[in-house]
């Protein structure tokens, strides 16, 4: 148990470690790079700004410490300031190096600009968040805690005077002669006394609120910490489930036939289809296929709901439906057989709307059954388009022992058939207006010239210039036959 504790241990040291180190946080480092050496920049302008003020006497600071301490802040922070503008803020030290001058310039301030911006020393430890470190935000409070006591100290011998902490007796006069200081001084200014009071009256009082911030930084930074983690583990669980996800559509869309011209022996016959999925995966479904030399099945579908889960019940359809036509010249008892088998502990309760029809090549014999689907489009030479009706029975997989009928028409040279979902008819556009069935027919009528493919990709585009960019709402699938 023991040794299996300190593998947990050594494990999770590890893990933190490498998220530490790794590319989880490498791009929040350099970005929080990039906002400290703004911070300081903004920081050394106003030093240098005070610098010139100081010397018009409008501060009431040491000059010559004044001067000293920003001729030292500039040469320490310059250089560092132009390695992180060329690298762009990508380097591991130039984390220390900046964080360290932000200490630095605000000590200096602190010591020099009098007690009220003492807490500018908290600045330091509150932009340490962005690193979402908790162990470096610790270690720039350590050291701010350090240069906050330093900074205090020597406000009282080289900054401004506070004489409401020095409090001298009642009764002393000041005699003004030359600057505030002296005059204190010629009174008995005692600088044990002061410092005394400077640590109990003000020191102390500061520090409090200092711990405050600072524990509160430290805690923000490790929730920080503990968010990004979160993150990448969610980023990583999305990005396996999104190439998966590609992975599948890209099976799905390979099972549809894809190849054409479809038939290149029958050069007679012009077919094409198109499946233009709502989502990554769908449910529409159709196939084409031979039987034998002188039969080809054509097959139009689609399953209740969309996403996954209609993916693959459309899979498990669309392959049952294929093995069905393939054992039988009669769409009916094709369907009434897939039927049974897709009954079959259908506990999620899916569904499936079917087109199943067998063309016979040599008499151009169409037979077909209708499980519940939208009627397809019939083209007769110089005629118009209208829908092939029929006895349209009930849906695929929702009850068993349902029964189908066979019907039959005789397709010409000229004529031709579309099938297709009822993604087609039910487009939405902004207004929410359906696309229909008479603006359908309508189309056909106008494109019934073209040949197939040119027909299918137009209407495609017919639907995307009616949605008005609505988002499509259900899967769109075509498919078209015409007898040349």
């Amino acid at each position: 148990m023991e040794t299996f504790r300190q593998f947990a241990k050594e494990f999770r040291s590890k893990i933190d470690k490498a998220l530490e180190n790794g590319n989880v946080f490498k791009a929040g480092e350099i970005e929080a790079n990039i906002t400290v050496g703004s911070i300081i920049f903004f920081i050394l302008t106003l030093l240098v700004v005070g610098l010139g003020l100081n010397e018009f006497g409008v501060f009431t600071t040491n000059i010559w410490g004044m001067r000293i301490a920003t001729a030292i802040t500039l040469v320490i922070e310059i250089p560092i300031m132009a390695i992180n503008q060329k690298y762009h803020g990508d380097k591991k030290w130039l984390r220390e190096a900046l964080a360290w001058g932000l200490i630095a310039i605000c000590s200096v301030l602190s010591t020099l600009l009098g007690h009220n911006v003492t807490l500018l020393i908290v600045l330091p430890v509150i932009v340490t968040i962005r690193y979402c470190s908790p162990t470096f935000t610790k270690k720039v409070f350590f050291w701010s805690f350090l240069w906050f006591t330093i900074a205090t100290v020597g406000n009282a011998f080289l900054g401004v005077v506070n004489l409401n902490i020095y409090n001298p007796q009642m009764g002393t006069v000041l005699n003004i002669e030359g600057t505030l200081r002296q005059a204190v001084e010629a009174v008995g200014y005692d600088r044990v006394t002061y410092l005394k009071q400077l640590i109990l009256n003000e020191y102390l009082p500061k520090l409090m609120i200092f711990t405050v911030i600072g524990y509160t930084c430290v805690l923000i930074s490790f929730k920080g910490k503990e968010m990004i983690k979160n993150q990448a583990d969610i980023s990583g669980k999305s990005a396996r489930i999104s190439t998966e996800l590609d992975l599948a559509t890209r099976i799905q869309s390979d099972m549809l036939p894809c190849i054409f011209p479809a038939f290149p022996a029958h050069s007679e016959l012009d077919i094409y289809a198109k499946n233009v999925p709502a989502k990554e995966m769908g449910g529409d479904f159709y196939d084409f296929f031979k039987i034998d030399n002188d039969h080809i099945a054509l097959v139009m579908a689609d399953v209740s709901g969309k996403g996954i889960g209609a993916a693959l019940f459309m899979t498990i359809a669309k392959t049952v439906v294929k093995n069905q036509l393939m054992l039988t010249n009669s769409p009916s008892i094709a369907l009434e057989n897939a039927n049974e088998q897709l009954c079959e502990n259908n506990h999620v309760g899916l569904f499936v709307t079917a087109w199943a029809g067998i063309y016979e090549i040599s008499t151009g014999k169409l037979t077909y059954a209708n499980a519940g689907h939208n009627y397809p489009v019939l083209y007769r030479k110089g005629g118009k388009c209208e829908y092939l009706k029929s006895c349209r029975s009930l849906v695929l997989a929702a009850f068993e022992g349902t029964k189908y009928r066979d019907e039959h028409i005789s397709l010409a040279k000229g004529d031709e058939i579309f099938l297709y979902t009822d993604g087609v008819t039910e487009a939405t556009n902004i207004r929410e207006e359906l696309f229909g069935d008479p603006r359908l027919l309508r189309f056909l009528d106008g494109s019934i010239s073209v040949d197939v493919k040119l027909q299918v990709d137009s209407l495609f585009e017919e639907l995307n210039k009616f949605a008005e960019g609505a988002e499509q709402f259900d899967d769109i699938t075509m498919l078209g036959m015409k007898i040349k």
